[in-house]
């Protein structure tokens, strides 16, 4: 049982530096959600599981 919890825990880790990543290349306004996904080669419903929106991506992102 702990491999999938730590995929989880590396995936939900994995987007958010993705997403951190692009912000600072791209600005927050011009990056978007498929941007994140196309680096990351994952759906957007995989993400969208984590954070239902960009903006709690963003909000997670700034909290770390």
């Amino acid at each position: 049982m702990e491999g999938p919890r730590m995929e989880s825990t590396t995936l939900r880790r994995d987007i958010m530096e993705t997403a951190r990543s692009l912000f600072q290349q791209q600005g927050f306004d011009q990056t978007t959600l498929q941007d994140i996904t196309a680096r990351l080669e994952v759906s957007e419903t995989t993400v969208s599981a984590y954070f239902p929106s960009i903006d709690d991506l963003l909000e997670a992102v700034w909290s770390e």
